[in-house]
């Protein structure tokens, strides 16, 4: 049981030591994609507010 548990220790830890720069840039790529869609989130909501407040002032000013 233990020199089968220590072979898949050692495989999945080989995989990683291979693959670990690549799993890094996508872990970057994944995080920069979080962020800016957050941004784009912000500005959609901002812009809301900004048309709503244009909206008002037009209607106050054909009163």
């Amino acid at each position: 049981m233990t020199n089968a548990l220590s072979w898949i220790v050692e495989l999945v830890v080989g995989w990683l030591a291979e693959n670990i720069s690549t799993l890094l840039v996508a872990l970057i790529v994944v995080g920069c994609i979080y962020y800016f869609n957050l941004q784009e989130q912000a500005a959609i909501a901002e812009l809301g507010k900004q048309a709503e407040l244009i909206k008002l002032k037009i209607s106050m000013i054909t009163e």
